[in-house]
């Protein structure tokens, strides 16, 4: 598991994983950087600190698990 979270810590791009009911439980160090927010604080919901309150009520209004 260690050689995978140093491989996608060193690719250019944002990477996160979350579980079915839309729980994050990885965040890259580039998707840290980039936000602003330590992966343990976006754990759970604590991603949605990311992103302004219009687009979180866009992303919420078409969740496909709903």
């Amino acid at each position: 598991m260690d050689q995978l979270r140093l491989v996608i810590d060193t690719i250019p791009t944002l990477v996160w994983s979350c579980r079915p009911d839309g729980a994050f439980d990885y965040v890259s160090r580039r998707w840290s950087e980039y936000t602003g927010i330590s992966a343990q604080d976006a754990m759970g919901s604590g991603w949605m600190a990311a992103y302004h309150p219009m687009t979180l009520a866009n992303i919420k209004k078409n969740d496909l698990r709903q």
